[in-house]
């Protein structure tokens, strides 16, 4: 008896069982949050202060609506903090007020609304950039773009508390979208392409690998304007760090001081970059060996989705659509 405890011991302590074994707890979350009465309540938590965005230098009259500005004079000229992409990146991070984080699959999202607090009242989807095996809370980015985000981002400003010490709370209605790679883990072969802020399913799912799921074999193509565009910065790092299979290639249209790969995401690149990356000339490299995961903006997953099947990609191996429920 004592010799088969040992063996299943060592088993379930073994890299190849950490992700079951992952899973196997969350169900058990899931089971015990769902009796728990306070599951979708949360509260905005106060993070470090080398953590906190330049929100909380903001003057008044830019935490003002986005309608409120385009009607002022000077609505055109914004604060030298948010003149560039890093100022205008804010994180979020909230806690159950619950006993249980509810459990979710890395790369899927969550509604985010925070009651009784104007725009901030209607339910955004935002794509969870904290991993699963993370219990204590939930990490989301943003970017201050309309009505919403910038509420959200005078919220985060005040460091997570409303008038003196009062607490904002928010409600989380989670998980939802088929987007991670734990529902089609295929060969362990990735290539994970971002567009802007479509990075953030693949931060959540990086992390949890490190976490949990090392000795994957990881492509992130990530196409932006900038470096300063990427948000989660340290999150990645610290998951480059961890994941020795991982390799990140940025390619920016707009840095003038950016040295590496530029332009746009497209058929001449990934052509060049790919096969190379899983140890194979191009002329013999076999697309339908790693499966692809597109996020981005507009027609930037229909777009890469077409060009992958001109390289005789099959449809079961393309996965795309984030927010798809």
């Amino acid at each position: 008896m004592e010799k088969h405890m040992r063996t299943g011991i060592e088993a379930l302590s073994s890299p190849q069982a950490a992700p079951f074994v992952t899973r196997a707890a969350g169900a058990l979350r899931n089971i015990l949050a769902f009796f728990d009465r306070d599951r979708n309540r949360w509260t905005l938590m106060r993070l470090p202060a080398d953590r906190r965005s330049v929100a909380d230098r903001m003057s008044v009259a830019d935490r003002m609506s986005v309608a409120d500005r385009m009607s002022m004079a000077e609505s055109g000229r914004r604060a030298s903090a948010r003149d560039s992409a890093a100022g205008r990146i804010f994180q979020l991070r909230v806690a159950p007020e619950g006993r249980f984080l509810p459990d979710f699959r890395p790369g899927q999202f969550a509604f985010v609304s925070f009651p009784g607090r104007g725009a901030l009242a209607s339910p955004r989807p935002i794509a969870i950039a904290s991993p699963p095996s993370e219990n204590r809370f939930l990490d989301f980015f943003l970017k201050d773009e309309d009505d919403w985000t910038l509420a959200a981002k005078s919220l985060e400003a005040g460091g997570g508390t409303g008038s003196g010490d009062e607490r904002i709370r928010a409600r989380i209605d989670l998980p939802f979208g088929r987007f991670s790679y734990l529902a089609a883990p295929g060969t362990g072969r990735f290539v994970f392409i971002a567009g802007g802020m479509g990075i953030l399913p693949f931060i959540s799912m990086l992390r949890f690998m490190a976490d949990a799921d090392g000795g994957r074999k990881v492509l992130l193509l990530w196409g932006a304007r900038t470096h300063e565009d990427l948000p989660a910065k340290t999150e990645l790092a610290e998951a480059r760090e961890r994941l020795p299979g991982l390799r990140f290639v940025p390619i920016l249209t707009r840095d003038p001081l950016w040295t590496g790969e530029r332009g746009r995401i497209d058929a001449e690149k990934l052509a060049r970059i790919v096969p190379v990356f899983f140890g194979t000339r191009a002329g013999d490299f076999e697309w339908n060996s790693a499966s692809y995961w597109l996020c981005g903006p507009g027609r930037f997953e229909k777009d890469l989705g077409s060009i992958l099947r001109s390289f005789g990609v099959g449809k079961a191996a393309i996965h795309s659509s984030a927010f798809a429920l």
